[in-house]
Formats: structure tokens, sequence, C-alpha cells
């Protein structure tokens, strides 16, 4: 059953403000709001978006995505005039669209910039560069941005805002507006665990409680009974944040799950480099260092949770398998290797 809880925005302040007072420089086109997947890039836009329209500017709203990509200018296709059908007639009219010179600074705001296609990476450009409108557009980590959308921090043309996970008070403070009421200190430490400063993770953790009845409230704080259980919801949820579309990246995460943490070493022996490399520029790993010693794990432990309840056993044995042969095979330089 959804559950139609209102979520506070939690650790934003600094840059909402910076979101909203950026619009009265002349000198910038916009605002880059960057983060991995499910750290808020999303509602922080929108919620400067909300308050700079209630300033009077006048306020628009895009999405990129894989499917409108095909299309050119697909994503800003729902804001262009009714009858406009050739790219190049569309594109002049979008810019006229946002160019005018009266009232208050349009603002337009591009949700998942990096999904844009080439024409409407273009035209976002054009509008931060060349006319009044300011762009706020969201960029997730991982994924390479067209160069013309890249070219909006590194030409000064935009701020980049890098939106970081929240910290335990913050997530506490999270929790609790999102509940109506605190968590117990157990069933808090264990939703902070496995969302690690994320808030659309924690959020999608507690709705699966409440889905399946473990998460409850009685005459005191609220209490998660038994484990969590992953319901499809919450793992569709972290399969499409994921988006590990690249076999030998989910591999990496798959062998994580079983296996987590190992030392880089060894986690390469299975997986290969590269395999490595990409799933942590896409921030799905971390590389925890000590000296010499690198240990890798899942950025976030929900992750873990939804591959071993969707892992038929048959993989799972698999790559048990696999790394048992592949270090016993392996020299050992710590008696902890």
């Amino acid at each position: 059953m959804e559950d139609k809880r209102v979520w506070p925005l939690v650790g934003r302040t600094a840059e909402l403000r910076t979101l909203t007072e950026a619009v009265a420089r002349p000198d910038l086109g916009g605002v880059v709001v960057a983060g991995p997947a499910g750290v808020g890039r999303t509602r922080l836009a929108r919620e400067a978006i909300t308050r700079l329209a209630a300033l009077g500017h006048p306020t628009s709203w895009a999405t990129g995505s894989r499917s409108a990509a095909v299309i050119p200018l697909g994503a800003l296709l729902p804001l262009a005039p009714l009858g406009a059908a050739e790219t190049g007639r569309l594109f002049a009219q979008l810019v006229e669209r946002f160019s005018e010179p009266a009232g208050k600074r349009p603002v337009l705001a591009v949700d998942d910039t990096h999904l844009l296609d080439g024409a409407s990476a273009a035209l976002v450009h054009q509008l931060a560069a060349h006319t009044r409108t300011f762009v706020i557009s969201t960029v997730r980590q991982g994924p390479r941005p067209p160069d013309v959308v890249t070219a909006l921090w590194k030409e000064g043309l935009a701020l980049r805002l890098d939106l970081r996970p929240l910290g335990d008070d913050e997530m506490d403070l999270l929790l609790e507006g999102g509940l109506g009421g605190p968590p117990d200190v157990v069933t808090g430490r264990t939703l902070r665990r496995l969302a690690a400063g994320n808030p659309l993770v924690l959020r999608e953790l507690v709705q699966a409680g409440l889905d399946h009845g473990g998460l409850r409230r009685g005459d005191g704080p609220w209490h998660l009974r038994g484990r969590m259980r992953v319901t499809d919801r919450l793992a569709d949820l972290i399969e499409a944040q994921m988006q590990a579309d690249d076999p030998d990246v989910l591999e990496v995460l798959e062998v994580l799950a079983c296996a987590e943490p190992l030392g880089q070493p060894a986690l390469e022996r299975l997986t290969g480099n590269s395999a490595v490399v990409r799933a942590e520029r896409q921030g799905l790993v971390v590389v925890e260092s000590s000296g010499a010693r690198h240990l890798i794990r899942l950025a976030i432990p929900a992750y873990g949770e939804v591959l071993r309840a969707r892992m038929p056993r048959a993989r799972s044995r698999a790559i048990w398998a696999r790394l048992a042969e592949r270090l016993a095979a392996a020299p050992r330089r710590r008696a902890d290797d």
C-alpha cells in the first residue's frame, strides 16, 4: 500500500540558498547539481523551482530520459509551441520562448541532463550562454553527460554543486520527519546503515518496512521487527538506481554482494581491473584504504540486500566456488587476507 508521507528536505540548506541566490547573478547562466543516484538532486531542484516561482520567476521543468533521447529535442518537446515539427525550427522557437527580455529572469530546470539527446543538450547550453534564462540542470555521477553540458561549468557559465551523502544526524532528522516520530536506537541504526546517507534509499526502505508490516509504531518509537525484507518495489528502485547495464560491472556487484568487503587484488582477479574501475566511477562501490591495503565494498549496503534476494542460488554458489578457487590459489601476505 502506498504511504502518503511527506518527507522533509534535510541537509541541503546551503545548496538551496546557493541555487536561489545565483539567479540574481548576471554573470551566471545556471547551476549544475551533480551527485550519485538517490542523493537528492531532483528534490533540491524541485524545491528551488518552487521557491523561485513564488518570487515571481517564470519557471519550466524538463526531464531527460533514455526514451526521449531517441528523438531530437525529445526532452524539451513538452515546452515547445504546438505545430512545430522540424528540428531546426523547433530549436529556434524554444530559444525565442526563453529570450523574452521583460519581467523577472526565467528559470528552466532540466532533470537528468546526462540523458539528453544532442539537440536538447545544445539547446540547454544555448539558453544558459546566450539568453537571460537561468538553467538548473541535474547530472548523475558516473554517466558522462554531453560535452556541451560539461562545458557549462568548465567554461564558467554555471556553478557546479556536488551533493554529498547525508550524515548520520541528518539521516536521523530525515527519518524522524518522514515517519512523524523517532525510531528506536536499533531501528535507526539499521536503516542508516542500509541507506548509507542516501535519502531515496532510506525512504524506500521505510516504505518496504511499512508494506510488509515489519516497521511498526506502538505507544513508543518506531520499531523494525526482524530483518528488513526486500519488496518488489524496493528491488525495482534499487536496480534502477544501480543501472548496472554493463554485465562486467554487474558481476563486480554480485561478487561483493556475496563476499564484501574484498581486497582489491582478490576482486580484480575475479572480475578484472577495468570492471572494478567502472563500478567505482559510477559510484556503485567504494574503496577503503589503509596503508597499502585497499578493501572494496558496495557503496550502499541496501544494494547487497537486493542483489542477494534476487540472485538465483546457482549463481551465488558459482560465485562462492570461483572465489574459493581463486583465493586458495593466491598467496596470502597477511593472516586476514
